[in-house]
């Protein structure tokens, strides 16, 4: 035998406490697993209806939750649409009008200089 080789030690003691715990972990009684078997069976029989009528129960909550969704979508898709139509607006009135400093542009010198100056402010 080498040095490499792998050893247990005794298993006696092993077998000792499985032999103090076998009586304390037995089944109560000789028919135990069948008797448990028929109470399961039982009260799977109780329960009357398809296996999806337990999801009755989180109906409402799942409506709230959708309708919460749907009013963060739709907020989200309105700010969207405010901000391109912001971003439309000012690329346009850029095309437009050209920017003219006021204090340097003659009163009534063009109109559309007055027009972007007053949209402006």
């Amino acid at each position: 035998m080498t040095d490499s080789d792998l050893r247990f030690p005794d298993d006696a003691p092993d077998s000792a406490v499985a032999g103090a715990l076998r009586p304390l972990l037995a089944p109560p009684h000789d028919d135990y697993w069948g008797a448990l078997e028929r109470a399961i069976m039982a009260r799977i029989a109780e329960e009357r209806g398809a296996w999806w009528s337990a999801l009755g129960d989180w109906a409402r909550p799942a409506m709230l939750a959708a309708a919460v969704a749907l009013i963060a979508a739709m907020a989200l898709l309105s700010r969207s649409k405010s901000a391109d139509a912001a971003i439309a607006y000012s690329a346009m009135s850029e095309e437009q009008y050209p920017v003219i400093d006021s204090s340097t542009a003659a009163p009534g010198s063009d109109p559309a200089a007055t027009v972007h100056m007053l949209l402006d402010h």
